[in-house]
């Protein structure tokens, strides 16, 4: 990774606030905050986030922090990017498989499924972004 460029700039800054967001919404989850469950979820999905697996908090750990990682390694020019933005984009799509089947996610956050197939998405475009930069291409 030799050039930083300025798509490149954003698109690192735009992850890492969305990743900061998540970051946010894990202490919130994870402290079980009354407020915030009930200014943005339902009582089901308090009870989703309630015994959660251990497995897949480790998932959803990994995640965040191959994603708060991933910007910053990115500035410094550094190749392990790449392999931490495959690490937030590999344990995101294994997580959201996972919830879904085996905890029917889908069902529970509805509308807002959408949300975490965007991010998985933009997680997956980074990652490519990433990945073509270390190859040498330039997009």
């Amino acid at each position: 990774m030799k050039k930083l460029t300025v798509f490149g700039i954003g698109f690192t800054l735009l992850m890492f606030f969305l990743n900061l967001i998540g970051c946010y919404d894990f202490v919130m989850v994870i402290t079980r905050n009354q407020a915030y469950f009930v200014e943005h979820y339902t009582s089901a999905i308090e009870a989703y986030f309630t015994n959660y697996p251990l497995f897949f908090l480790i998932l959803w750990i990994s995640n965040l922090l191959g994603g708060i990682l991933t910007p910053i390694f990115y500035l410094f020019k550094k190749k392990s990017a790449l392999i931490l933005a495959g690490l937030a984009f590999w344990t995101d799509a294994i997580l959201i498989l996972l919830t879904s089947l085996f905890r029917n996610r889908i069902q529970l956050f509805g509308w807002q499924f959408v949300f975490d197939l965007l991010i998985l998405g933009l997680f997956g475009v980074y990652y490519m972004y990433l990945r073509n930069l270390v190859k040498g291409n330039t997009l």
